[in-house]
């Protein structure tokens, strides 16, 4: 008896705690965006289609189909079977019902919360951001004149190479994808009701507007203090308002700020010439300055 349940809670400690799900939302609604930063913010584990059969993923996305169950269904069991992060991020997944019951049995026998990421955008939302969006042949990233711009016009950030459009990325498909889209929603919201939480998160606006309503929703989820999230955004936005936008703060998230992930309190990191109205209009006092940071 001490042995199966010594067993037992072996076997609990090896899997994941939570695991975050980015299906239920349109094309264009930034799900890998806002995954990856869920990813780096918190250090989960990404599971993407294209990692567990990559070359299949390959031929297929040129086409843009998905891949067949009949391979893709036991190869995603066994790759949830087999993960141990604390945190799991799944992108892009699961895309039919049969994924999505293989993902709710799997959190269930393994008594991981699961949380459905579901990112809210208009059709017409939808289409405009197809209509501009650029990508990086290269890497892949995306990226759009204003939600997303790159930094310099026309070119990758990451690899400097020339943005070209996507293919397939035609105003009157994204229609009709997003049409097919609400009825795949709808399959995935009924075979995770009442199993899942269901964060339901408006994706208009940029990205950083996105991550800023993602987080604050997440915040009770991923750090150790639930109005964290919550805390930072309010403090960037009373920098921002009073042109201190390029002002350091570190403690959350990291893909933003390169802050660490846990914290007590937020580092503010000032420059010595700008301590005292940075101060003054944050109600602090002004204490040791630390010239070397």
């Amino acid at each position: 008896m001490l042995e199966r349940i010594l067993g037992e809670t072996e076997r609990r400690l090896e899997v994941p705690k939570d695991a975050f799900i980015f299906a239920a939302s349109p094309p264009t609604a930034g799900k890998t965006t806002q995954a990856i930063f869920l990813v780096e913010t918190t250090k989960a584990r990404l599971i993407r289609g294209k990692d567990i059969v990559p070359e299949l993923s390959h031929v297929l996305g040129t086409n843009r189909k998905l891949i067949p169950d009949a391979t893709f269904l036991p190869i995603l069991g066994e790759t949830l079977d087999k993960l141990t992060a604390s945190r799991v991020v799944l992108d892009n997944i699961p895309r039919t019902r049969a994924q999505a019951e293989i993902v709710k049995e799997w959190g269930k026998d393994n008594r991981v919360a699961l949380h459905l990421i579901k990112l809210d955008l208009s059709e017409e939302e939808a289409v405009e951001r197809v209509r501009e969006r650029r990508i990086c042949p290269r890497c892949g990233e995306s990226y759009h004149p204003f939600l997303k711009p790159p930094t310099e016009v026309g070119i990758c950030d990451r690899d400097r190479t020339r943005l070209i459009q996507k293919q397939g990325d035609d105003p009157n498909l994204a229609r009709k994808g997003f049409r097919h889209n609400q009825q795949l929603e709808a399959t995935i919201l009924q075979v995770f009701e009442g199993v899942a939480t269901i964060h339901q998160v408006p994706a208009s606006g940029t990205v950083y507007d996105t991550a800023r309503r993602l987080f604050t929703r997440l915040s009770p989820h991923i750090f150790y203090r639930g109005e964290m999230a919550g805390g930072y955004f309010k403090l960037r936005g009373v920098l921002d308002e009073q042109g201190f936008g390029h002002i350091f703060i570190s403690g959350m998230p990291v893909f933003m700020y390169d802050g660490r992930a846990l914290m007590k309190d937020f580092d503010i990191l000032v420059p010595d010439d700008e301590i005292e109205p940075v101060a003054k209009i944050l109600g602090l006092e002004v204490g040791v300055k630390d010239s070397s940071v």
